[in-house]
């Protein structure tokens, strides 16, 4: 590989930044109403030899990337993610649009500080274009530039800077905590009866999203594991739950920004997706790698974390692994995304700016490119037979036909990571039509021509979503009485399918990878075929009492 210009030596290269914690840290109340990335950082996507990238390689790449960011400075260190080629045996996921750019051998996304003389994002967003075009697939210290990108901001399904949140917020349940209907028995005896369910043996489930604090967990088992089933079982000695905290500096950087629309905390969203999988495959592993932050946003940096160590630390030989992801990027892929609708709208020319930058037509080849490391990360798992399974998002608000719905967003969008939509309670099939009812906030389960999977999420209110464990207060500071919440969204759809495949998975006849495994659950009848008017697939499931 030839390098754009020729190699300097390292003690020529100019004196770089040290970044200072209140750059790092983000403002919890953006002066925009819309900010779909983090001010003053640029992410890189490369390609190297080694399996990882050294500090000596790291200073003489940041030294030739400099000459081209245009009176931008990059701070150090850069932090780097990186991910070694897969092993000898993989696994390919065949999509009806298989023909996307793949990266085979090792990677690293790099996420730089940068700063000017004035904090001006719509001219590093312009930088990062031009960055983009202009050093892709050339070579600097021995690391090629696969894609530029801003760091995208991130949330539990949807969203960071613009609006959103979960489906609905969590409220209370008010009965009795150790007769909560919490199981999914329906779904458990259909498994048994196709002879395909495991317990989640030898199974590992790596969940990106919030995590509690630990002694929230040790004092709710102390408190509670007489009196509540979900916490007697998941958490306290022997407990199959791992927790991954963010670290204090990370925890630093993404701590003060939040939801628009759901500025509350919501530390327990990780607990009730890692609730739901134990619930379905209780012997199962359940890694909960904390990437958002306590009111549910992070960024493609932390994600970049997360998956780096499921790959990495938690993916064994010996094991098999699903890799839950109850959130998404909050950038617009289409104008049912954006929130500004109104060109009188002071956000308007901005949004759309952003638009086009994420996607500049299906002809271009820039197209997808400001998402091609998280593209990139997701498609490894595949590769190791690890798939990704990621939450829709909730974005629709117009209660239409179905076929109207917004798609999909990212990662669950990319052709080799399974999205999943949701279905309100009790639902049943349209008289007139056959098909099933999302539930109303429901995304496309995935992007056209993926049919995606639906499965229950529910709806807002009391009774209506999801029952799952919840150990804090709610919004609104009423008291938690049971430690259960009804809480709606596709992320909690999610973790359904998740658990499934955990069951299918562990089975000690069974499915190696997590694409036999949802295969598996199609040819036993678990998941049906064009379940609804835009033809997504449905795994068809209720809550119930535990037992007699």
């Amino acid at each position: 590989m030839v390098s754009q210009k020729p190699k300097r030596k390292l003690s020529s290269m100019p004196k770089m930044r040290q970044v200072t914690q209140s750059q790092q840290m983000a403002p919890k109340k953006p002066k925009r109403r819309l900010v779909y990335f983090r001010p003053g950082q640029i992410t890189f996507l490369a390609t190297h030899q080694e399996d990882s990238v050294s500090e000596e390689r790291l200073r003489a790449w940041v030294a030739e990337i400099q000459e081209f960011l245009e009176g931008w400075q990059i701070t150090w260190p850069p932090r780097t993610f990186s991910f070694p080629p897969p092993p000898e045996e993989e696994y390919e996921y065949k999509s009806s649009n298989d023909q996307e750019e793949q990266l085979r051998g090792a990677f690293s996304i790099i996420v730089c500080d940068v700063e000017k003389g004035e904090d001006d994002s719509s001219s590093l967003r312009e930088l990062i274009v031009r960055l983009d075009r202009k050093l892709r697939r050339k070579s600097f210290a021995e690391l090629r530039v696969e894609a530029v990108s801003p760091n995208w901001l991130a949330s539990g399904a949807p969203d960071g800077g613009a609006v959103g949140g979960p489906g609905g917020r969590p409220v209370p349940f008010r009965g009795t905590p150790d007769r909560a209907p919490y199981s999914f028995r329906e779904l458990l005896a259909l498994l048994d009866k196709k002879g395909i369910r495991g317990d989640g043996t030898g199974v590992d489930v790596a969940i990106l999203d919030t995590a509690p604090c630990p002694h929230d967990l040790i004092a709710a088992f102390k408190e509670w594991k007489d009196r509540h089933p979900l916490i007697r079982t998941l958490l306290g000695p022997g407990s199959p739950l791992r927790l991954y905290p963010a670290t204090y500096d990370e925890l630093l950087r993404m701590g003060s920004t939040s939801l628009n629309r759901h500025d509350y905390e919501m530390a327990d969203h990780g607990l009730f997706a890692a609730g739901i999988v134990h619930t379905i495959a209780p012997k199962a592993t359940i890694h909960l790698i904390e990437v958002l932050n306590p009111f549910g946003v992070g960024d493609l940096e932390t994600i970049a974390r997360g998956l780096e160590k499921a790959y990495n630390v938690i993916r064994k030989p010996d094991r098999r692994l699903v890799v839950n992801c109850s959130l998404m990027l909050d950038l617009p892929l289409q104008l049912k995304h954006c929130y500004a609708k109104s060109a009188s709208d002071p956000e308007h020319a901005f949004e759309r700016r952003i638009l086009g930058m994420v996607n500049r037509g299906p002809k271009s080849p820039d197209g997808k490119r400001q998402v091609f490391a998280l593209k990139a990360m997701c498609d490894r798992f595949g590769r190791v037979g690890g798939q990704v399974i990621a939450a829709a998002g909730n974005d629709w608000r117009e209660k239409s036909d179905r076929l109207s719905a917004p798609t999909t967003r990212y990662p669950a969008a990319f052709s080799r990571t399974v999205g999943v939509g949701a279905l309100p309670k009790d639902s049943k099939p349209d008289r007139a039509t056959g098909k099933y009812e999302a539930s109303s906030y429901s995304n496309l389960a995935d992007k056209p021509p993926e049919t995606g999977i639906m499965t229950l999420g529910g709806e807002p209110g009391e009774e209506q979503g999801v029952l799952g464990l919840y150990l804090g207060q709610f919004p609104g500071c009423e008291e938690n009485c049971t430690k259960w919440a009804w809480w709606a969204g596709t992320s909690f759809a999610t973790p359904i399918l998740t658990g499934a495949i955990a069951a299918v998975l562990s089975k000690a006849t069974g499915p190696r990878t997590t694409q036999e495994a949802i295969h598996a659950l199609y040819t036993n009848g678990i998941i049906s075929e064009e379940q609804t008017l835009a033809k997504e697939d449905a795994l068809l499931t209720e809550q119930d009492y535990p037992g007699p």
